[in-house]
């Protein structure tokens, strides 16, 4: 019944494929999964000719991990030398249906940092139609651009079909976490509850030390290409922001104390190596 539903969404649409054993990677590297002997024949039968190569090549580069959620799992990573190029692949293995994406992306200097922007987004399955790409894949979809802050600039859809078609993204994916300004905090300041958050959005300097802090450890974590070393990092950081709390309690010397505090983590985070 499953299969029904799926040949359903579009014509000519691919038998299941057994993609169970992707699961041996969850928490994995990408390339892990990607150097399978099976990956390829994996991504040959589910996925339209058109995004083939670029999946391929692209999941062979610098990777993020492979993260499960239940039955389903998602991969990235961006082509060797050449970041901008990027790949993400959902697997059900359940089904043995997929959903991929590349992103050919503009490294743009914004304030004093470089981002991925405007960003041509290809989407392609052989088992569903856009309008019937499953929830858990868009949210997988919309947290692999988050993930690697990416702007959307045009996207397109390639089905079993081979024919491709604009792709509206805010049709069907939810709207990107808030963006910091150029003079930082790294955080929306009118969800600032501790002391500690609040006098980072009072004093300029705070506030581009936050946003300072804030985007070296989005890099790290998408140079760490393991989940539990992701999981690790995102621990320490998060026991970091706690015991600020508490290393900075007097109100007349608050501002100093936590300018001391964001350089020093600024220099262990830019020092910091998975498995350490």
């Amino acid at each position: 019944m499953a299969f029904m539903v799926l040949a359903s969404t579009s014509a000519e649409a691919a038998p299941p494929v057994d993609t169970t054993w992707a699961l041996l990677y969850v928490g994995r590297s990408t390339n892990e999964a990607r150097w399978d002997p099976r990956m390829d024949a994996t991504l040959r039968a589910l996925l339209p000719r058109e995004i083939l190569k670029p999946v391929q090549t692209n999941l062979s580069g610098p990777p993020g991990p492979v993260l499960g959620a239940g039955p389903s799992l998602a991969l990235s990573a961006c082509r060797s030398h050449d970041c901008g190029s990027k790949a993400f692949l959902w697997l059900d293995t359940d089904h043995g249906a997929a959903v991929a994406a590349t992103a050919s992306c503009d490294l743009q200097r914004i304030g004093t940092s470089w981002k991925w922007r405007n960003c041509a987004l290809s989407i392609g399955s052989r088992a569903y139609a856009a309008e019937h790409v499953p929830a858990p894949a868009l949210q997988a979809l919309q947290a692999w651009l988050v993930e690697e802050d990416m702007t959307v600039g045009t996207a397109a859809f390639i089905g079993a079909t081979h024919r491709r078609t604009a792709w509206d993204p805010s049709l069907y994916l939810a709207p990107p976490p808030y963006q910091p300004t150029a003079a930082g905090p790294g955080f929306d300041c009118s969800a600032a509850a501790s002391e500690a958050d609040k006098a980072v959005c009072a004093e300029p300097v705070l506030s581009g030390l936050d946003l300072q802090l804030h985007e070296l450890y989005g890099q790290v974590r998408r140079g760490t290409a393991t989940e539990p070393d992701r999981t690790s990092l995102a621990a320490m950081q998060q026991q970091w922001r706690d015991q600020r709390e508490i290393a900075c309690p007097e109100i007349a010397r608050r501002v100093d104390c936590l300018e001391q505090q964001y350089r020093a983590r600024i220099d262990a985070l830019a020092h910091w190596t998975p498995s350490q």
